[in-house]
């Protein structure tokens, strides 16, 4: 695929006066805005004969347009996250705290792609977020003043016997993971190195974060849980990891750490990365690929969060030359693919799968809460939902199995891009 650059002339943010400015109304850990200028986009613009087929340039396009129009500019760019049509229709902004970098990843990567100029006023608001949520210890902390729209995650895992207390800046692991992958991209694309110091900070507070155990600490985990974790100074001695479902976010993270060893060469980044891919392997799937659920009586998986991780594990693999991972991933997708519909790439929310089973590896205990939709034998949720992320986390797993070789893929890719993108004119 050829990539379409051009030069977008990004100013610097720090001479934006009315957006420095701040009297934290948000109530954001870090509220002084350091001086900072986003990445220069820079290249060229042709024209190019290609083959009559998905126009991902023109796609590109389209994500950029749906992930920067739907903001709220007096919100440093917040999310309208959700639309609901009863009773009465409205948007409802970020439902959760990762969707801005969600969004930040892709439109640096679809830039890139297609060279488009459309809002580069709403990336530079999602990137004075992201600086002014970089707390001293290098960690993301997401505020919740004025914000009941996190209220969810806030309370994440309380139910559960996880957390005894809300707070007004929520520690999430993921958050954390997703809005390092931000940061590396433009620890890549920079000239100096304003990004490379945040990511080695953020990494570093990964690491510190992090829960090592096992013989000569191979596994890492995040305690309570990724969602929401409980800061150093706070947590217990040595914790003993909870199971629950919520740990299959944790590849976010690990997904995070291996891109930013990619861009920056950080090694830290790459051995936590494989720490807790340890632990996910261990934990959340059999020898054989099949993948688990940490949950009483579970008897279905979450395509999103299994997908994503083995996305994340292939990833890694690539970057470490580890076959046998490879091999294993492989296996998994091939499991998980007889779960689908495999000429569309339907595939439901959530799979049928095998009991969960204690790991021998990694000693711990199963965390409180019950989720019906993961123990019921049939619903709604289990038969005719489909989740594009989970989809799209598919079509990453068969690009990284058929790049290298491991498995071809690429008629799964080919059909199932198409579903993700009909041809609508």
């Amino acid at each position: 695929m050829t990539l379409a650059l051009c030069s977008l002339g990004v100013p610097d943010a720090s001479a934006q006066s009315e957006d420095t400015v701040d009297s934290n109304p948000i109530g954001y850990i870090s509220p002084d805005l350091p001086e900072f200028t986003l990445p220069d986009y820079g290249g060229q613009s042709y024209e190019a004969v290609v083959p009559d087929t998905l126009d991902l340039a023109q796609r590109a396009r389209l994500a950029i347009h749906a992930m920067t129009e739907s903001t709220k500019a007096d919100r440093d760019y917040d999310l309208y996250g959700a639309v609901s049509w009863t009773p009465v229709p409205h948007m409802r902004l970020g439902e959760f705290a990762a969707e801005m970098s969600k969004s930040q990843e892709t439109v640096i990567l679809s830039r890139l792609i297609c060279g488009s100029r459309q809002n580069l006023e709403a990336e530079r608001g999602w990137a004075r977020s992201l600086l002014k949520c970089q707390g001293p210890d290098g960690l993301i902390y997401t505020p919740t003043k004025d914000r009941p729209w996190l209220e969810s995650v806030n309370m994440a895992g309380v139910e559960e016997g996880l957390y005894a207390e809300k707070t007004d800046q929520i520690l999430s692991p993921f958050v954390n993971g997703q809005a390092l992958r931000a940061m590396a991209l433009y620890a890549a694309l920079e000239k100096g190195d304003f990004w490379l110091q945040r990511v080695r900070a953020l990494v570093d507070g990964l690491v510190k974060l992090a829960v090592e155990t096992g013989d000569e600490n191979q596994y890492a985990f995040f305690w309570p849980g990724p969602i929401r974790a409980v800061p150093v100074d706070r947590r217990p001695a040595n914790p003993d990891p909870l199971f629950h479902f919520h740990d299959g976010e944790m590849s976010l993270v690990s997904f995070g750490l291996t891109l930013a060893y990619r861009q920056t060469g950080y090694q830290p980044a790459l051995e936590l990365a494989g720490k807790l891919t340890a632990f996910q392997r261990e934990v959340f799937f059999t020898p054989e690929g099949e993948w688990l659920t940490a949950h009483p009586g579970a008897k279905k998986a979450h395509v999103h969060a299994h997908g994503r991780a083995l996305m994340s594990m292939a990833d890694y693999a690539l970057a470490t030359q580890d076959d046998e991972l490879l091999k294993f991933v492989a296996a998994s997708y091939s499991w998980a693919r007889t779960k689908a519909e495999p000429i569309t790439g339907f595939f439901p929310n959530h799979l049928p799968c095998p009991v969960w089973r204690m790991p021998k590896h990694v000693s711990g205990s199963m965390a409180q809460g019950r989720l019906h939709e993961l123990t019921a034998e049939t619903g709604r949720s289990a038969t005719n939902l489909g989740e594009i992320a989970g989809l799209a986390d598919m079509i990453g797993v068969a690009l990284l199995l058929s790049e290298s070789e491991t498995l071809d893929c690429w008629d799964d890719v080919d059909r199932w891009a198409r579903t993700c993108w009909p041809n609508h004119s």
